[in-house]
Formats: structure tokens, C-alpha cells, sequence
């Protein structure tokens, strides 16, 4: 049998790089259940319910395509305030 030996400064580096991508993919995966209510949600309204929020079908479009390091959440409201008045 084989052993491999790592020495402690390794072995913290290699701890920081699996704990950093755990926590990434637990990020990521939190998006994605996030995006999932929000479309679920918003998938009921009409064209003109969305309209009233500030919204179109294409944002919801745009939100699930944007990539899952993006807060699609924070981004749906951005483009919502952005319309103003009567648009």
C-alpha cells in the first residue's frame, strides 16, 4: 500500500482550496433553488402583471440564462426600477 505524506503547509492549502469549492457549490446550488421559485413564481403572472412590477417575460428569460455567480434575484430588481413611468 502506498502512503502519501503531506506536509502541514500543503495540507492547509489543499483544506483552503476543497473548503473554497464546497462553499462555491453550495452557493451555486442556492441560486439555483432561488432562481427556481422565482421563475415558478413570476411564470404565473401575466404580461401585464409583470408589466406592473416593471418586468417582461424576457427578464425572466435572461435571469435563468445569466450565469449562477450573478444574484438573478438583485438583477430582476435592478431592471424593474430602471422602468419607470409609463414604458
Amino acid at each position: 500500500m502506498t502512503q502519501i505524506h503531506i506536509d502541514q503547509s500543503q495540507s492547509f492549502s489543499l483544506r483552503t482550496i476543497v473548503t473554497g469549492f464546497l462553499d462555491g457549490a453550495a452557493v451555486r446550488a442556492h441560486e439555483m433553488i432561488a432562481r427556481r421559485k422565482i421563475r415558478k413564481s413570476l411564470g404565473r403572472l401575466s404580461e401585464q402583471e409583470l408589466r406592473d412590477i416593471g418586468l417582461t417575460a424576457s427578464d425572466i428569460d435572461a435571469m435563468t440564462a445569466a450565469p449562477l455567480s450573478t444574484d438573478a434575484a438583485a438583477k430582476l430588481e435592478i431592471r424593474a426600477r430602471s422602468r419607470t413611468g409609463n414604458w
